[in-house]
């Protein structure tokens, strides 16, 4: 949860007020404005270097928030950008490699 308080500050300039509705098993931050802001992530480094915004996810995303843009944090993402124009995503690199394996 610490990690995904900080990519919400990063994403808003603010702090998270509403931690609860953190969600990871959804990879669900929370909302800012008319934004949803996803973190696709996991503490193990095995996983998460196989994790990444694919199209499963982000119709998943697309319908637990209609109308929103969608910003998802993950360490790869395997749509174009036309897919990420036309769905309201935006996708921002988050550098699998910086964490250490345990």
């Amino acid at each position: 949860k610490q990690f995904a308080k900080y990519v919400y500050y990063l994403c808003t300039g603010e702090n998270l007020e509403a931690e609860d509705k953190i969600n990871e098993a959804e990879f669900y931050v929370g909302e800012y404005s008319k934004q949803a802001i996803y973190l696709v992530y996991k503490q193990d480094y095995e996983t998460l270097a196989r994790l990444a915004l694919n199209l499963t996810l982000a119709e998943k995303i697309k319908e637990q928030q209609p109308g929103k843009k969608r910003i998802v944090y993950a360490p790869s993402c395997f749509l174009d950008e036309e897919y990420l124009t036309d769905n309201q995503f935006e996708y921002v690199g988050i550098p699998y490699n910086l964490f250490q394996r345990r």
